[in-house]
């Protein structure tokens, strides 16, 4: 036993392929047109931008999971290429949970931008709210309404683009994220890979939707501006995640990932 380890073969943690991630949850989603401009700034590399500048803000209430933790969930996403291997899907930007769980699991081991903060959500007939805080800032709040008309009547086709699956004979979405390895992998550089995302839907429903964001250096939501709301969905069912094979990963040069590896991190305190 060392503090220091020369066998590096013996201390790598897997990364599980195949493995499964399951789910019955509420899923509220939001979807709002924005700059072209702010979302290129935060593109990482190894994707690139796909479809309309649009965003979607979502909120995943885990009534069960198969590791025994119900829990929720608030997700930032926007729609991407993996430009190794021409896989559409969605990036996802930041994410904020109620519970400490995923941050080793979905973070450290799986590169999700996940952060443990204040996060509620109610959903009763047609109505869905949700908010997500953190440091004493409410940076996002959020809602459907299905009693009443998507915003805008391009909602559908753009809303599409959330959902599109990784090929026609396919009925999984990739999720992209990043992982740097810091002993979690044999690999040195920074991973870019797909999570396969696969939703049975028991009710699907769309409706009016409002996003309102708030400015928070620690989680920098805002920075993605509001442009125009274009409609809400909420989703019941059950959600499969599954680890990609390792052919599927793509290594990232560490200098030019550098200035994108910190979304899971929050700022230093002030002095």
């Amino acid at each position: 036993m060392s503090f220091v380890k020369r066998n590096l073969e013996k201390q790598i943690i897997p990364s599980f392929p195949g493995k499964e991630s399951t789910f019955e949850a509420d899923v509220l989603s939001v979807i709002y047109e924005t700059e072209r401009a702010a979302l290129e700034a935060l593109v990482p590399p190894g994707l690139r931008l796909r479809g309309e500048p649009a965003v979607e803000v979502a909120m995943n209430v885990f009534h069960k999971t198969n590791f025994s933790v119900a829990y929720k969930e608030s997700a930032l996403a926007i729609c991407v290429t993996d430009e190794k291997n021409r896989i559409d899907g969605k990036y996802i930007v930041a994410m904020t949970l109620d519970t400490d769980i995923g941050t080793f699991l979905r973070r450290e081991a799986n590169g999700f931008p996940k952060k443990i903060g204040d996060v509620n959500a109610n959903y009763s007939g047609d109505r869905f709210t949700a908010y997500c805080a953190r440091h004493g800032v409410c940076y996002a709040s959020f809602s459907s309404d299905c009693s009443r008309e998507p915003n805008d009547k391009r909602f559908a086709d753009i809303a599409a683009q959330f959902t599109k699956t990784v090929s026609k004979e396919s009925s999984v979405i990739a999720a992209f994220d990043y992982i740097w390895p810091m002993g979690l992998r044999k690999r040195v550089k920074p991973l870019l890979q797909p999570m396969w995302l696969h939703m049975q839907p028991t009710e699907t429903k769309a409706g009016f939707g409002e996003v309102n964001l708030n400015w928070s250096k620690h989680d920098p939501w805002a920075s993605l501006l509001v442009v125009k709301v274009l409609g809400s969905t909420i989703t019941s069912g059950h959600i499969t995640l599954t680890n990609a094979d390792d052919k599927y990963y793509t290594e990232i040069d560490p200098e030019t990932f550098l200035p994108y590896s910190f979304s899971s991190l929050g700022e230093p305190p002030e002095n």
